[in-house]
């Protein structure tokens, strides 16, 4: 027998009270989890917003890699890279010096690039939420140092005893670099400070999704939001060993495992235009799945039996032709809407959701003829704007609906009306379906 844990047992002391705190009431303020995600989430936005550049009608990059080499690794239409390093800093710590760990451990990185693949590096890229220490002009100084070897064409010649040629040596120490591959790494350095919290990329990137495709004056601030997170899911899911490609490979009798895993990998870690597109496509309210049709434009051998019998019970209500004409517009839009579904997922997953709906629109109509019935008679013309009125009102609600619009709930009362499952008036004995 499972004892209640809820309750002490029978014969027990009663248990003593338990004291205000709890874990659910204490915010831990010595864990920094979320603030390592909010630092994630930084360099997720930021991938994002280059993702997008590949969008821009100017002309941007070919491809997008998260966590290949770098942070993000941006391909030119050229095929040569540009690899960049995000750093987060809380705006109250002091600005990144080039004396900081973080600092000297990213131009390495950038160096061991230069050395592994010469030539194929246009730039690097150090980019910050914060700033820039330039409170003197001394290798400590980033802008400084990038500045001076530029100015003077490299280290060449430096002497020894010159500040610039003992930064190098201390990033070189114990063979970490060599000052070579170092020096070209600091002559190709962009460095990008943002000078902002954490959440302000964030805001930018909603802003230049609205800037994209003219997406600010086609689509709800909702639906901007929407993009937003699923890119940024979209960048996680490529920094994360997400395998891409044909993943069938794996399973080729004489497949190199190894092999065949790596190139899967790096397929999952490249984005292109049009990966950013897909995501953007299904992140709108008014995917192709569920734009609106006429039924004059869909194939009468495609939609569902019985338009005739609907046109009857929606004339015994006194429902205006108008009316019905939208109706049956709205019928062939959720029916091209379900075929989409069987098209894209399987029948039983198509015919859940359109059970689902029908569930969801049947309620409405009950609700609607009742009131109606009870107003005037006959009803059909008050039962049409009450329904209306709930399937508006149902669309912004919490229900799943498959991002269907209210006149695609519209549709599905008229297949429900067809199948003699709503009425608009009081029952009759339906005419049969003339051929």
């Amino acid at each position: 027998m499972i004892n209640d844990l809820s309750s002490p047992d029978e014969g027990s002391p009663p248990a003593a009270a338990l004291p205000e705190s709890s874990p659910g009431n204490t915010l831990d303020t010595a864990d920094p989890g979320d603030d390592v995600q909010l630092r994630f989430r930084y360099q997720h936005a930021y991938a994002a917003i280059q993702c997008l550049s590949m969008l821009s009608a100017n002309g941007g990059p070919a491809a997008v890699y998260c966590e290949n080499h770098e942070d993000v690794l941006i391909e030119n239409k050229d095929g040569r890279f540009v690899g960049v390093q995000v750093k987060t800093r809380k705006p109250s710590l002091p600005p990144f010096k080039s004396t900081d760990e973080p600092f000297m451990k990213a131009v390495r990185r950038f160096s061991r690039l230069v050395q592994l693949f010469p030539d194929w590096f246009t730039a690097f890229s150090f980019a910050t939420n914060h700033l820039f220490w330039e409170d003197s002009q001394t290798p400590a100084n980033p802008l400084y140092l990038t500045r001076f070897l530029r100015d003077r064409g490299g280290a060449k010649g430096l002497r020894t005893d010159n500040p610039v040629r003992a930064y190098l040596a201390s990033v070189c120490a114990e063979g970490h670099a060599k000052e070579t591959d170092l020096v070209v790494a600091l002559l190709k350095l962009n460095l990008a400070s943002y000078e902002s919290d954490l959440r302000h990329n964030y805001r930018d990137l909603i802003d230049i999704i609205g800037q994209t495709r003219g997406l600010a004056s086609t689509c709800t601030l909702n639906a901007v939001y929407r993009i937003a997170d699923n890119l940024i899911h979209r960048i996680f899911m490529a920094s994360s060993q997400e395998l891409g490609g044909n993943i069938v490979d794996l399973y080729k009798p004489d497949a190199n495992m190894e092999q065949v895993r790596d190139k899967l990998l790096l397929a999952g870690k490249k984005l292109v235009p049009a990966d950013i597109e897909s995501v953007i496509d299904q992140s709108l309210p008014d995917s192709a799945s569920n734009l609106l049709v006429t039924s004059g434009f869909v194939p009468a051998d495609v939609l569902p039996p019985g338009m005739d019998v609907m046109r009857q019970k929606l004339a015994a209500g006194g429902v205006q032709q108008a009316r019905v004409g939208v109706i049956e517009d709205s019928v062939a839009s959720i029916q091209k809407t379900y075929m989409e579904w069987t098209y894209k997922n399987e029948v039983k997953t198509a015919n859940d959701r359109l059970q689902h709906l029908q569930a969801l629109v049947r309620d409405d109509c009950a609700e609607a003829q009742v009131q109606a019935s009870a107003e005037s008679n006959p009803y059909g013309p008050k039962m049409y704007s009450l329904l209306r009125a709930r399937l508006k009102e149902r669309v912004v609600g919490s229900d799943p609906l498959f991002e269907c619009s209210d006149r695609h709930l519209l549709g599905v009362a008229g297949t429900l009306t067809e199948e003699c499952k709503v009425w608009w008036s009081e029952p009759f004995a339906v005419k049969a379906k003339q051929d």
